[in-house]
């Protein structure tokens, strides 16, 4: 097989027939099997932007991503070079010690908090550039409004890098068409994935409120 197609199917670019949009085992582990297994890479997607929609902060979706970011942070422990994890624009401060209780060391998370961030577009730029920076193993961006450009940017920035990217928005961003290649909304009712390449829509039951808790406890300042 030709050297540059191989390294295309083995990062999940290309679309095969019988294995979807990536290769069995490409994806990282979610730490929820339910959720694995409904995922055609056995987890969340690389290379592509996660859409994350929720009707409230708060409703467990630190607790749906932190697994995956711990499991990055401890890849990046066992003999590679250590990558940040930039989370832009969160609306809660991270706290520092809930972190590193869970495998997330705090000397490699990166708050980003951009000036006119909820109407100007700063945090998915920032998210955009943290991506193409190639020294984070996550980017986790949080914006109320985002223009189809703007998206369209993030989605590519995230398909040229080997960083996982999540972006959160309002339930109501469902409207909106959108080019992430997994979009999910976490509400009362449980997760709904909404979109994903090569599988199909499904609504699942996880226990997220009971892992992860107190990670997130105070606005900033």
């Amino acid at each position: 097989m030709d050297e540059g197609l191989d390294k295309l199917l083995r990062q999940g670019r290309v679309w095969q027939a019988v294995r979807g949009p990536q290769a069995e085992g490409q994806g990282i582990a979610s730490g929820f099997a339910a959720l694995d297994a409904c995922l055609p890479g056995g987890g969340w997607p690389r290379a592509a932007l996660t859409e994350l929609l929720l009707d409230t902060h708060g409703r467990g979706e630190l607790a749906l991503v932190l697994p995956a970011l711990a499991r990055l942070c401890t890849a990046a422990a066992d003999g590679a070079r250590p990558r940040w994890v930039c989370w832009v624009a969160p609306p809660f401060m991270p706290y520092a010690p809930a972190l590193a209780a869970r495998g997330l060391p705090p000397e490699y998370m990166l708050v980003v908090h951009p000036p006119g961030q909820a109407m100007r577009g700063e945090p998915l730029w920032a998210a955009e550039q943290a991506l193409r920076s190639g020294q984070c193993c996550a980017v986790l961006v949080w914006a109320d409004t985002a223009g189809d450009r703007h998206l369209r940017r993030l989605q590519l920035a995230a398909e040229a890098s080997d960083a996982w990217a999540v972006l959160f928005r309002p339930a109501a961003a469902r409207r909106q068409p959108s080019p992430a290649a997994l979009r999910l909304l976490l509400d009362a009712e449980g997760l709904e994935i909404l979109k994903c390449r090569g599988a199909q829509p499904a609504r699942l039951s996880l226990p997220l409120h009971q892992a992860w808790p107190g990670v997130c406890p105070a606005r900033p300042g």
